[in-house]
């Protein structure tokens, strides 16, 4: 960079101030002056109007802030040129010539990488500087005293000590930056640690609060399980409706063509029954019909085959007399039989009554006791009123005799009645009863089963690498929702810091091919010293020295400064050499101070690169041992992870599965309890249906009913019966016991 005109209006004792420094020959300008004529000024107004008047400047002594103003116009080795000024102010005080804002790094093509305190110490040395630096040499701090002391030794190694101290102190700590230290992001990282511990502390009254509202929403979710089970029956009814439609449909068909049918005569309410049983009584006699008419047709055949007698049919009048007269001659046969066997009867009976009064022999001596009237009028009416005894106890004895017979019969009835213990028949019925409702519900809990069971196998179908046993499943070891956060926040910082040192390496890559560009075009335009190029120079002009020395002592020199050369011709040349390197560092201190700004910063982005390519290979490392130990999260459950986001999203899919899939258990346990139920109440009924039974359960519980009605019913009769037999035995024991009175008077 050359200044080609500067330009100070108003800056510490200068006003208006224009200075322009034409190119020559020996293109080189000397201030010079007594003390006090600004010299020192110049040289701090040169500095600000490069790189910004300070803030607390010193220089307004004779004009206000706001007045500062500094102006010039300079170039560069590419031939660019800029007019510029700069005023005082916090921001946008570099402007053009115009006074318009220009942006801060519009000196950057002519400033190259030299900032503020590499000019000042490189080329802004006034004697109070010189001074300053003197001072701080003997005290060993200060970066002028570096400075200084640096090239009083030919180099900058304690630059190169102070800047890698400097830039190991950045890794660890660079004001507020984050990026590319460690100590900030930890402290951070640990504050934010701090504060989720913190926030992870649950207080006793929130813990309860929060169990509250759990049992409250556990409450709001089984009613609306329960509602949902009311749907769902409710939807099974109206699909069953919409089943029954078309059945509905020819129903009202049905009406119609009934409707359309002529009026018929009204019949009783058993018109059926009878109409079946006159049927089946006409079936009866059309086959006693035919069975008659073949035993008629049989019987002709047998007439048909019988021969007659003549003589036989010439008495025909006298075979009707005789037929006539048949019936009064079994009549008066059975008569005389009757009174043959009544007089059977008596004999024994007169026999004993004339041997009770003593009177032997024949039933002729009786004639001769006949007794008179008076005395046989007396014992017709003893005889009378033994007879009315004796009829009257017949009567006793033919009472209690039907009472006998009646009660035989209501025993015969009683014992056809069957006395069937019921409570067995109640006891099912009433399990029956109770399995009914389960019934009602079993076709919507197994449709609800279907339901969670599509729903669990489609959500199981969304747990990938999870075995194809639900229940299995449902069971795996799956690492907690705060272990997947974990990893997911530490998968993210990694891949953001391999990006960023990735980032760094390209862009310090970049730099680095810039850098060398510019130092090799430095190079081609001239061969440029180097300090390290000083240093062996003055080391071969030393070793010469020594050997000089050497010889002049009188030990003479065993070895040779320069093969070709004598020592007295090779020591001057060392000199000489030394001297030129060290006027040409002199003589381009600007080129090689650049060249040798650059040599540093290509060696300083070299290490860079290697320290962050370490860098990235251990945060490469790192993640990789994260996602061994990721991978070692999972292991317990067979899982072969993915990312920790789509596993969070896996783990949320898998707790639905879970949930469902309990629910899909607690249904199917529902089924079977009912099952079991309905078929404890089948198993109960079946004792009373019998094989030939309905075998449905609805079907079984109607006959079970209809069986205890008709034992109700034969119980009631059975009852009735016991109650007419005991009145009956009662009645019995009363007619024995006048019986008994009646034959006590007849004895």
């Amino acid at each position: 960079m050359r200044f080609q005109r500067l330009q100070i209006p108003a800056y510490g004792p200068f006003t208006n101030l224009e200075l322009a420094f034409p190119a020559r020959e020996n293109d080189l300008h000397v201030f010079y002056g007594k003390n006090e004529a600004g010299k020192s000024s110049l040289l701090r107004a040169i500095r600000d109007m490069l790189f910004g008047i300070h803030g607390q400047s010193p220089d307004d002594f004779v004009h206000d802030y706001k007045d500062m103003r500094l102006g010039g116009e300079i170039t560069n080795r590419a031939g660019d040129q800029l007019s510029f000024q700069r005023r005082k102010g916090n921001k946008n005080t570099l402007l053009d010539g115009s006074g318009n804002a220009l942006p801060d790094h519009a000196l950057r093509p002519f400033l190259g990488t030299i900032e503020q305190g590499f000019f000042s110490t490189m080329f802004g040395l006034g004697s109070s500087q010189l001074r300053e630096g003197a001072r701080q040499i003997l005290g060993g701090d200060g970066d002028l005293g570096k400075a200084l002391f640096s090239a009083s030794l030919g180099g900058t190694p304690v630059q190169r000590v102070l800047d890698a101290l400097v830039a190991e102190s950045e890794k660890l700590f660079k004001g507020r930056g984050t990026s590319n230290v460690t100590i900030r992001p930890a402290a951070k990282r640990y504050s934010e640690l701090l504060k989720q511990s913190r926030e992870a502390v649950v207080a006793a009254e929130v813990w309860d609060e929060l169990n509250r509202k759990l049992d409250a929403e556990n409450t709001r979710k089984a009613l609306l399980e329960a509602q949902i089970v009311e749907h769902e029956v409710d939807l099974l009814w109206v699909s069953r409706c919409e089943d029954a439609l078309p059945c509905v449909s020819r129903f009202n068909e049905e009406e119609r063509l009934l409707r359309d049918l002529p009026v018929l005569p009204a019949v009783a309410s058993d018109f059926v029954e009878r109409a079946k049983t006159a049927r089946a009584a006409v079936g009866d006699a059309s086959r006693k019909v035919s069975e008659l008419s073949a035993q008629i047709a049989r019987d002709q055949v047998k007439l048909d085959g019988c021969a007659t007698a003549p003589e036989v049919l010439a008495m025909e009048d006298e075979l009707d007399g005789l037929h006539q007269d048949l019936g009064a001659y079994r009549a008066r046969k059975e008569s005389l039989a009757n009174l043959q066997s009544r007089l059977a009867g008596i004999e024994p009976a007169l026999r004993s009554g004339m041997q009770s009064l003593e009177i032997h022999g024949d039933f002729e001596v009786m004639e001769g006791l006949r007794l008179g009237s008076a005395a046989r009028l007396g014992l017709e009416a003893a005889a009378q009123g033994l007879i009315d005894a004796e009829d009257r106890h017949a009567a006793s004895l033919k009472k209690a005799e039907e009472l006998t017979a009646a009660i035989k019969k209501h025993e015969t009835k009683l014992q056809s009645e069957p006395e069937a213990d019921l409570e067995p028949l109640r006891a099912a019925l009433a399990t029956a009863a109770e399995a009914m409702e389960a019934n009602k519900t079993l076709d919507a809990t197994r449709a609800t089963v279907d339901s969670l069971t599509r729903k669990a196998e489609e959500e199981h179908s969304w747990v990938y690498g999870a075995p194809q046993d639900l229940e299995a499943a449902s069971r795996l070891p799956v690492p907690a929702q705060a272990t997947l956060r974990k990893y997911r926040e530490r998968f993210s910082e990694l891949e953001r810091d391999i990006k960023a040192a990735t980032k760094k390496i390209s862009d310090e890559e970049s730099a680095l091919n810039k850098l060398g560009g510019d130092l090799t075009r430095m190079e081609r335009r001239g061969e440029l010293p180097t300090e390290d190029s000083l240093r062996v120079a003055r080391d071969h002009r030393d070793q010469g020295w020594q050997l000089v020395l050497k010889d002049w002592k009188g030990g003479g020199a065993d070895e040779q400064l320069d093969p070709d050369l004598p020592l007295e011709e090779a020591f001057p040349r060392s000199i000489q050499a030394a001297d030129k390197i060290s006027d040409q560092l002199r003589n381009d201190a600007d080129t090689v101070a650049q060249a040798q700004e650059k040599r540093l910063q290509i060696q300083s982005s070299q290490d860079l690169i290697k320290e962050t390519e370490v860098q990235a290979a251990r945060l490469q490392t790192e993640k990789e041992e994260c996602q061994t130990a990721w991978v070692q999260e999972w292991a317990p459950a067979g899982i072969s992870p993915r990312s920790p986001a789509e596993m969070e999203e896996w783990r949320e899919s898998w707790i639905q599965f879970r949930e469902n899939l309990a629910k899909l258990r607690d249904a199917e346990g529902s089924v079977t309890s009912k099952a079991e139920q309905i078929q404890q109440a089948v198993d109960a009924l079946k004792a009373f249906s019998g094989a030939a039974g309905p075998h449905s359960f609805p079907g079984m519980l109607e006959a079970a009913k209809a069986t205890l009605q008709k034992g109700e019913e034969a119980t009631g009769r059975r009852k009735l019966i016991a109650e007419q037999l005991e009145k009956q035995r009662d009645e019995l024991e009363d007619q024995g016991n006048k019986s008994a009175a009646i034959f006590a008077e007849i004895q």
